[in-house]
Order: C-alpha cells, then structure tokens, then sequence
C-alpha cells in the first residue's frame, strides 16, 4: 500500500527554543550565535516548565480515531523544534493536517488491538487503510507516554533495542519539514518516514550530534546512554571511530553501538560515564574520525558542556 500524498492541508509551525524568531516565507529561520550558558539554562526552563494535558475524544467501541487539540499540536512542534535548535538546525517544521489524521487513525488501531505493528493485518479491529498507511510511516509507543512526554523518549532512545538511535535520527533528520501526530490513551504514533525525498536546506550545521556541541542541560543526557553524531551528505559510521577525554585530558572508555544507520547516516555510542552523580558543569572532548566527506576522510572534534544549574 502506498503511501498517500501531501496535500495543501493547515500546518502548524512554531519557532521555539533558543532562536527566539518567526519563520521566515522560504521554512528558514534567521539563526543566533551557540547559546551561552545562561541562554540554555532560560530555554530549558522555558521549554520544560509545564506539560500538556488531555483527554482523548475518540472511541474503540465506535472505531473513532478522535481529533487533538490545537494547543497540544502546538507544544508538540515546540518541543520537536526545541531539540533540533540544540544540535543546530534551524529550517522550521510543522505538523501537517493530513498526516495527524493518518497518526490519529494508527494510534486508534493499536489501542483498539492493544499492541504496536509497522504493518497491521486487514483483520485488525478498527482497520483502515488511513491507519494502515500511518502505521507504517511512524514512529510509534504504547507505554502511554504523549505530546511532548512522546517526544522526550524518542529523544532518549532508552530502548537496549535501539541501539541506532533510530527515532532521534528522524527528528533530527537535516532534510525533515513535516510530521504527524495522533494518540489515543495508552497508544501514540509520529508521522515521520516521509522526509527523505525533501530537498536540502539552505543551511544545514556542520554536523548534527548529540549531545550537542556547546552548552546542554544535563537533565537532557542523564536519561540517555546513548551519544550520535551524523554529518548530512557524509559516510558516518561504518569505519568512522569515536574517542573521548574528560576536562582533565584522560581519556573515556566508550563502545561503538551503531553505524551507517539513520536519515543521516550516524554513528552511536555509549561513554561509561556517571551522570547520575554530577555535581556541577562538566566537559567532554568529543572526536570523530574517518568520517568521508567528499571522498575525504576528515575527523570533527567539539566540546559537550554538561550544564548542572
């Protein structure tokens, strides 16, 4: 079944975060200089100060997939925009219409079926073709985790499963424009498979890691043993190798998870590192080599500041 194709629906866009903006008429924003650490501490506290609350509308019973509120779509652009603002990219994104629908009707599907599938059977109750179609194109979670809660974990990746970061790599995919958001009580789905046919942006960063470079709340990496770095248009990961050095120089012991995998082509490790324990700003040296660039190997070393306010 093919996907369907983007129609003129509404879209929902939002400039959040550090960049302080309105999107400009060609989906780019004007970006600032890295944060400081004041700046980042202010966006974190903005951006995670309160959490979006709901009650689903829709109904298994009557095979109602139910519709989201506007303020929810909002805050979940926001938080979407949030993450992809920390590592550098500033081309702004929207929930489509359209896509919320097909989300919406996947989310019913697994609530109805009370399980998650990236191809459902026709002998699902509450099956659909739209639904069918919004299943296979999401990034989907049945631990009853929604809006910007949603966005968080896939953030995190904390699945020993996902060892590729997989749903971070699609939220922070260079040429991403669009997603889909549905979610019913216990399920959620984010249309997100859909962005690779997108041309480039004007402006992309040098590359797209995270942790970010710079400055970052450390209440955003303690959740997470997993570190990425992907460079858009560049071979990552098979071959490419990752060393680490405390702020003292002494090296990091680290393992390489995942490679050659992603929107982006990333590669993934886990630093052995304890962040549970931080007591105040921390910094890491960060080096990736053997990345080909061009069909040059070139390496990209950056610092990660772990804010503790």
């Amino acid at each position: 079944m093919t996907r369907p194709p983007i129609i003129p629906y509404a879209l929902v866009a939002v400039c959040a975060g550090f960049l302080r903006c309105t999107p400009n008429t060609d989906n780019t924003v004007t970006p600032v200089p890295a944060p400081t650490r004041a700046e980042v501490i202010s966006a974190y506290n903005r951006e995670f100060g309160s959490a979006s609350a709901y009650t689903w509308n829709g109904s298994v019973n009557n095979c109602q997939a139910g519709t989201m509120p506007q303020t929810v779509r909002n805050r979940v652009v926001q938080r979407i925009e949030y993450y992809r603002q920390l590592v550098g990219l500033t081309n702004s994104i929207a929930l489509h219409s359209g896509l919320d629908s097909l989300a919406q009707k996947a989310a019913l599907m697994m609530q109805a079926n009370g399980q998650i599938s990236d191809s459902p059977p026709n002998s699902w109750q509450c099956f659909s073709l739209d639904g069918y179609n919004g299943c296979i194109n999401s990034l989907k979670l049945g631990n009853g985790l929604k809006a910007e809660a949603l966005i968080d974990w896939f953030m995190q990746s904390p699945e020993p499963t996902d060892i590729n970061t997989y749903a971070r790599g699609q939220l922070l995919f260079s040429r991403a424009k669009t997603f889909g958001y549905g979610a019913t009580t216990q399920y959620a789905a984010l249309y997100a498979l859909h962005n690779s046919s997108n041309p480039a942006p004007a402006t992309t960063p040098e590359y797209i890691a995270y942790p970010p470079k710079g400055f970052v709340m450390w209440e955003l990496v303690r959740n997470t043993s997993k570190w990425s770095f992907a460079k858009p248009g560049a071979t990552v990961g098979l071959g490419s190798k990752v060393t680490m050095q405390d702020a003292n120089g002494a090296p990091v012991p680290l393992a390489i998870i995942g490679q050659g995998y992603g929107s982006d082509n990333q590669i993934v490790w886990q630093p052995t590192i304890n962040i549970a324990n931080l007591a105040a700003d921390t910094r890491y040296r960060v080096t990736v080599s053997d990345v080909k660039v061009n069909g040059v190997q070139s390496s990209f070393t950056y610092d990660v500041t772990l804010v503790k306010q």
